[in-house]
């Protein structure tokens, strides 16, 4: 009665597992209905938001020839199976709105550079990333339109790394926890 367009408002409601995807991509009549509603979350200005758990590199590379050209909020739970080199497939997503990564075992930061590439990035979380590093994060330094940061149980993260945060000219939220090695004084690098 209300065809696909109907379907948006729900859509916005819901966050899609890979497998769902996978599922309606496979079916034509879905195919084209969720493309329609694809598009037209775009031109709303509307980010997707697509779950991935226990993802690998194939998946992330499928992910993102679908996704290239739309918005999405993209969460990656617990797939140690995503490698750096993997990950790096990320960049190709540059309407990438969202990004929360936790429990890549496998990704050690190198592969940040890549997120430099996202102008449309607003929002980051790292959860559960033990290996890296200040010399990663910096590299997103250059996200001028991330509001939120959030670094969870990033065990390497320092009081002294923290002074590269002042570049992000638009952080409105910074949310550390779990850094035994972050101090009220590491917060005083980035005090205005």
């Amino acid at each position: 009665r209300y065809g696909p367009f109907h379907e948006v408002d729900k859509l916005m409601k819901r966050t899609f597992t890979w497998f769902a995807v996978q599922a309606i991509l496979s079916n034509d009549l879905q195919n084209k209905n969720f493309t329609l509603i694809l598009d037209r979350m775009m031109k709303e200005g509307i980010s997707l938001p697509i779950k991935l758990d226990d993802a690998t590199d194939s998946d992330l590379k499928k992910l993102c020839d679908i996704f290239k050209d739309y918005p999405i909020a993209l969460i990656i739970n617990d797939s140690p199976h995503i490698t750096d080199k993997g990950f790096e497939e990320i960049a190709r997503l540059t309407k990438l709105t969202s990004l929360s990564l936790s429990g890549c075992s496998q990704i050690t930061g190198e592969c940040f550079t890549s997120l430099a590439q996202l102008a449309d990035l607003t929002s980051l979380t790292f959860t559960d990333l033990g290996k890296i590093t200040q010399e990663n994060l910096k590299s997103i330094a250059g996200l001028i339109h991330l509001t939120s940061l959030t670094l969870y149980n990033c065990s390497e993260i320092k009081d002294e790394d923290l002074g590269w945060l002042e570049l992000l000219i638009n952080l409105e939220t910074l949310s550390l926890f779990g850094s035994s090695q972050v101090t009220v004084n590491g917060l005083n690098h980035i005090a205005t």
